[in-house]
């Protein structure tokens, strides 16, 4: 299991489950999985997953993922969010 789902209430992790395939529908418990991350930038591709293109602070700033996250499956596709993102935290931007 995804380590930063402990973060999150009974309630908020069930709404995540049902709503896997969506990733949409997962954006607002950002917040509590990741430090100071508003919401992700998901472009959609007819006939391919949906891939995550940058991350959103609460204060606008966008930060370009290193390389792009397919949202295949949830958790795995939050892993690599979660590598992305201390990638760029290690880059110091």
């Amino acid at each position: 299991m995804f380590p930063r789902f402990y973060f999150l209430s009974n309630d908020e992790l069930l709404d995540i489950l049902a709503h896997s395939k969506n990733p949409e529908a997962v954006q607002p418990h950002l917040a509590k999985c990741f430090a100071n991350v508003q919401s992700l930038e998901i472009q959609t591709v007819p006939r391919q997953p949906p891939t995550v293109k940058n991350m959103r602070s609460a204060e606008g700033e966008a930060l370009d993922m290193p390389k792009s996250v397919a949202l295949h499956d949830l958790n795995p596709s939050f892993d690599n969010v979660h590598n992305n993102y201390f990638h760029i935290c290690a880059l110091g931007m």
